[in-house]
């Protein structure tokens, strides 16, 4: 899913969703690749993530939605 469309669920920024992906160290697919998608064509290979067999810090995104 694109980072906008994280960001728009959680509500907050697709900024703050890329540096939260980079602080954990989450590989995004390089550029044009929704754009491949949204054409009907065969995406990127996905990146693959990273070894996590060590402990990783906790980012909580907290965001009071209004009714």
């Amino acid at each position: 899913m694109p980072a906008t469309h994280v960001a728009a669920e959680l509500g907050v920024s697709s900024v703050t969703v890329a540096a939260i992906a980079k602080k954990l160290g989450v590989p995004g697919p390089p550029a044009g690749h929704w754009a491949r998608v949204a054409a009907g064509q065969p995406g990127t290979r996905k990146p693959p993530l990273p070894n996590v067999s060590h402990a990783h810090p906790k980012v909580h995104v907290l965001h009071a939605r209004a009714p």
